[in-house]
């Protein structure tokens, strides 16, 4: 009785250790994204963030946009909160999928309510999130909700 349940159990393990197929572009990039209120509402705050450090507010980009609404989308499809498509992309991977050329980019990811507020203060309460809202580096931002519980806000260079 032991023996089908062990084997059973290492099929099971097999078959969840086996590496999903690698996302297509199109996978990794929605080019029919249109921010909304609530979008403009986190770059609102992330700006506030950056100018009481004497920072310039970032700007839109519609490619980091798009690449955000991707994302978030991708994790409510396949039911998992991470920078890395399981079994899949890396964020520098990611990145290069959609043809985002800088090499200087971070990503801040949410999941909770939908409120900008709560989002941007979680962030600002995390080091490594803090950071990319307050590089000054970073001039351009593109910000998407998913599944009406995930933020994903990626950050770039010129």
């Amino acid at each position: 009785m032991l023996r089908p349940l062990l084997a059973a159990f290492g099929l099971a393990l097999l078959t969840a250790c086996t590496p999903a197929p690698t996302p297509s572009r199109a996978t990794v990039s929605a080019s029919n994204y249109t921010p909304d209120a609530q979008s403009a509402r986190v770059i609102a705050l992330i700006n506030a963030e950056r100018a009481k450090q004497g920072l310039r507010a970032v700007s839109v980009d519609r490619t980091l946009t798009n690449a955000a609404a991707a994302h978030g989308t991708l994790m409510v499809q396949k039911g998992f909160f991470s920078h890395n498509i399981p079994g899949g992309m890396s964020f520098p991977q990611r990145m290069a999928a959609a043809g985002i050329g800088s090499k200087y980019t971070g990503e801040n990811i949410f999941t909770g309510p939908l409120i900008p507020e709560v989002a941007v203060t979680n962030w600002m309460q995390s080091r490594g999130h803090r950071r990319n809202i307050l590089d000054g580096n970073f001039t351009k931002i593109g910000v998407a909700s998913a599944g009406g519980r995930y933020w994903v806000s990626i950050f770039s260079s010129d």
